[in-house]
């Protein structure tokens, strides 16, 4: 309850209690007087009551206009500072732009004389300040994917971005054609090829500097052997990246991945390829001669006559298509060729020890003069293949009671039209001829002994073991 209402109402209240105490005590006629003096004061004070009330309201309503002039005062105050902070910052970031655009400008002269300097250098013939150019350069790929990555966030527009990209890639692919496309044997300067590459493609360096760019032809061929290699191993190049014509000869490519990559006429020659991963690769004419391949992934793969020839190789080339493709003088051992097309391939004069041939496609083969110690032939096909002074071999022949026979009983191998004539089976377990006597050619004139052998001798050395 308000103030003023209760001081009106205690004092009515005592005028009513005077009221009723003086009719009783002096009488209705006696108190006459003094009721209608009460009645007069109470008059009195329910005016001055109202007039108070009447004040009240008005100083209320006037706080009321007071305090909503304030706060109108407040907002426009505060939308005046709004305002105000929105063009600073406007102006500041304009002034920012311009600053940047500015510098782009300055840093986009500079580069040019970087890059000046930088190919005056290659054409040198100090092989120390050649490698030092190929490091600038690479840096200088990754300054103008920062430049033009930086003027795009500040652009406006689809066709100026659009042309802010073609430029960056343009100017890119300018420096990375430097510095690794143009022929050098310098083995510094290979060194810093394969060391900077390496490092943008193992995630050491932010790999979109190389985004986008064509890396065909690239050179990192290494014409010595015993000196500095150039070490690649670990690059994780871009799934379906195109690589052909590209140069690795004598590269450590360790690990490294070429899943899916198109390598037309590349070279890999001399390359020491330990868990590398080639899986569904594709090239014709591909070099891995003198190549130490081992536990290397090819599933997939397809290599049209591909040359491998006088390489060790431990793989796994499952479901490949390696159609007239060369192993010649080739160390084959423990590699899986399950269900892969090796048709017109060439084995002649290699060492291939327990490979599983299951399922392959081996039509027009060549085998001559090849050493094939153990390994599965189960559903292998041979047809029209030569193996003239081949010798099959097992490093460990099984019971006579062992699953494990190189040629079952019920084998599906298929020898059509192979002219077995001069090839040693002496060593191999053979549980029926039938695989020779009626699709072969010359066969009896063969060395085949179908008699199974017991205890025959095991060799540490898988390769020796079939001499």
């Amino acid at each position: 309850m308000k103030k003023e209402n209760f001081l009106l109402l205690l004092a009515l209240s005592l005028i009513g209690v005077s009221l009723v105490v003086t009719l009783v005590v002096q009488g209705i006629e006696k108190g006459a007087t003094v009721v209608a003096a009460l009645f007069t004061t109470a008059g009195v004070i329910f005016s001055v009551w109202a007039a108070q009330i009447r004040s009240i309201d008005q100083q209320n309503r006037e706080d009321s206009r007071q305090y909503q002039r304030l706060v109108q005062e407040q907002t426009i105050a505060r939308e005046e500072r709004d305002n105000q902070r929105e063009l600073d910052r406007e102006q500041r970031d304009s002034n920012s732009k311009a600053l940047i655009l500015q510098m782009s400008t300055q840093q986009r002269i500079e580069m040019s004389k970087r890059r000046d300097s930088a190919t005056t250098k290659l054409l040198g013939d100090n092989g120390l300040e050649r490698a030092a150019a190929i490091n600038d350069l690479f840096f200088q790929i990754d300054d103008w994917w920062t430049l033009i990555d930086n003027e795009i966030s500040l652009s406006e527009g689809e066709e100026k971005i659009r042309q802010l990209r073609q430029e960056g890639r343009r100017r890119r692919q300018e420096l990375f054609d430097l510095a690794l496309k143009i022929a050098d044997e310098n083995e510094l300067v290979l060194e810093a090829r394969a060391r900077n590459l390496r490092a943008r493609l193992a995630g050491d360096v932010n790999p979109s500097s190389l985004a986008d760019l064509d890396m065909r032809g690239l050179n990192l061929a290494s014409p010595v052997t015993g000196g500095r290699t150039p070490d690649l191993s670990g690059a994780q190049f871009p799934r379906g990246i195109d690589l052909s014509h590209s140069n690795f000869t004598g590269c450590l490519l360790n690990n490294a991945t070429f899943e899916g990559a198109k390598l037309y006429k590349a070279s890999f020659a001399r390359c020491e390829l330990t868990e590398s991963n080639f899986q569904d690769a594709r090239g014709t004419e591909c070099s891995f001669q003198n190549a130490l391949i081992q536990t290397a992934n090819f599933r997939e793969s397809h290599f049209w006559k591909a040359n491998f020839d006088d390489a060790i190789v431990v793989g796994d080339f499952s479901n490949s298509n390696l159609k007239a493709s060369s192993f010649r003088r080739s160390r084959i051992a423990a590699s899986s060729f399950s269900k892969a097309d090796l048709g017109a391939v060439d084995f002649g004069l290699s060492e291939i020890a327990l490979p599983n041939f299951s399922e392959t496609w081996l039509a027009f083969s060549n085998f001559g003069g090849a050493r094939i110690v153990g390994g599965n032939l189960r559903g292998a096909k041979f047809g029209f293949s030569t193996m003239k002074n081949a010798v099959f071999a097992d490093p460990a022949m099984p019971s006579e009671n062992s699953d494990s026979w190189m040629l079952e009983e019920d084998d599906a191998t298929d020898w059509t039209g192979v002219n077995l004539e001069e090839v040693d089976f002496r060593a191999v377990k053979l549980r029926s001829r039938k695989h020779f006597t009626k699709n072969s050619v010359h066969y009896k004139r063969s060395l085949a002994d179908f008699r199974p052998e017991q205890n025959y001798p095991r060799s540490p050395n898988i390769f020796d073991s079939a001499k």
